[in-house]
């Protein structure tokens, strides 16, 4: 029986019965058509049977996932720590830095931008303010995957260099004392620093600790100008240096060894060559604390001085005056004879003065001949030095004119004993130094 039949059986219920279904009928008549209409593309319709095949053609199609790449790094440098403002290597293969990145991966990440790269390595830079008491350092190739190489890495203030100055100096080959005010280096308290100057041609030495205290320290350190610079002698290095300003480096070792410039320069003093040319006159002098600089001989009576007289003539032996320098002379002749010769005092020079050259020359043969040479270095202690030669020896004491100590042989010619024409002879040519300009040799010693 229909809707509209039971409607007349029932006219009082039909007004309500038709509001209720027909809504009912339209969506049944709307989803059936959809049904027939809604084919899928990889569905076949087999219509004299009546039934369906279904060809899933993602099942036939080759899967395809993406390999995310991370940058391949074998090693980090500095390893684990290092001075804001500084470069770190990360070591690898295959390396590109088109779309490299590298962030200390800490709760405010910090990217680290890149400066410099090969296929083997990429440097890149911590900036300034990048502090951390231990970050992760994370490498990545664009947004893709990161790879962290170290679980944690440090990163120190950059300290501060002030206040910088020549406390005394320059020298060569000896230690010039400079003066530098130290700051704002938390988190290297103890750590090792060593102070050098490229620019000044030195070398680092007697590396300091910094104090276990974060505030400003005035620290003394000293550096080293090299002795020579290809075939530079001590003294045209020291005037090289006269004048310049010479900027600082610290190698801060706590840091991973690392070099930093203080942007500081220091200035060094002026400085002038002077020359003792004629040595003799060193017999004659007095320092202004009253030392008396003197030569001297001692041994056989006669055989050391002051004559030589044989057949080849009659000659002075001992302390001689040679032109215009310091010598000292022995001759053989009837009887073998054994002299000494010695310089006294050790004369101290003053400060800004400093010995660049001693300069002997020593005549010998097989009759006479030097049997020792020596230097006095510290009181007491005589060190042998061939031929009086810093080259051969103990190196030349610039802030002292040392004593030398020369024993010297001449034996008979068995052949003409009573000719004496065969000669030991070491001669003081030439003391060069270098102090303040237009100033005497005679103000260099105390």
């Amino acid at each position: 029986m229909s809707t509209w039949a039971i409607c007349r059986m029932k006219s009082r219920h039909c007004t309500l019965l038709s509001a209720v279904m027909f809504p009912i009928f339209v969506f049944l008549a709307l989803s059936t058509n959809a049904a027939a209409q809604d084919v899928p593309e990889d569905v076949d319709q087999d219509v004299d049977s009546g039934q369906e095949t279904r060809s899933d053609t993602r099942a036939t199609r080759p899967s395809r996932t993406r390999r995310v790449l991370v940058p391949n790094i074998t090693s980090v440098s500095p390893a684990d720590k290092i001075i804001a403002g500084e470069t770190i290597r990360l070591r690898g293969s295959n390396l590109r830095a088109a779309d490299f990145r590298a962030v200390l991966d800490g709760r405010r990440p910090v990217s680290l931008p890149v400066v410099r790269s090969t296929t083997s390595y990429i440097d890149v830079r911590v900036p300034a303010d990048a502090v951390t008491r231990g970050s992760p350092l994370a490498v990545s190739y664009g947004s893709g995957r990161k790879r962290v190489v170290k679980e944690s890495y440090r990163v120190f203030p950059r300290p501060k260099f002030t206040n910088i100055k020549v406390l005394d100096g320059p020298w060569v080959g000896a230690e010039t004392q400079i003066q530098m005010t130290v700051s704002n280096f938390a988190g290297l308290e103890g750590s090792n620093i060593v102070y050098s100057s490229r620019s000044c041609w030195t070398n680092g030495r007697n590396g300091q600790r910094l104090p276990r205290r974060n505030r400003a320290t005035t620290i003394r350190f000293p550096i080293t100008f090299k002795r020579s610079r290809g075939r530079e002698s001590a003294t045209d290095r020291l005037l090289a240096v006269s004048g310049r300003k010479c900027g600082i480096d610290a190698s801060i070792r706590a840091a991973g060894n690392t070099r930093i410039s203080t942007g500081q320069s220091v200035q060094l003093p002026r400085v002038a060559k002077v020359s003792i040319s004629n040595t003799w006159d060193l017999q004659n002098f007095s320092t202004p604390s009253g030392k008396k600089f003197q030569a001297r001989v001692s041994g056989a009576p006669g055989a050391c001085g002051p004559l030589s007289v044989g057949s080849a003539g009659s000659f002075p032996t001992g302390v001689v005056k040679n032109g215009s320098d310091i010598s000292f002379q022995l001759r053989n002749g009837l009887v073998n004879a054994e002299c000494t010769f010695t310089t006294t005092p050790r004369l101290q020079t003053r400060k800004g003065w400093v010995i660049t050259e001693v300069d002997w020359s020593i005549r010998r043969d097989r009759f006479c001949y030097p049997s020792r040479t020596e230097k006095e270095q510290r009181p007491g202690s005589w060190t042998h030095n061939e031929a009086l030669n810093p080259d051969y020896g103990p190196a030349l004491n610039p802030g002292f004119l040392d004593r030398v100590r020369v024993v010297a042989t001449c034996v008979s010619d068995r052949s003409d004993i009573a000719r004496n024409d065969h000669l030991f002879r070491a001669n003081l040519n030439r003391i060069t130094l270098v102090g303040p300009p237009r100033q005497p040799w005679q103000m260099a010693f105390r």
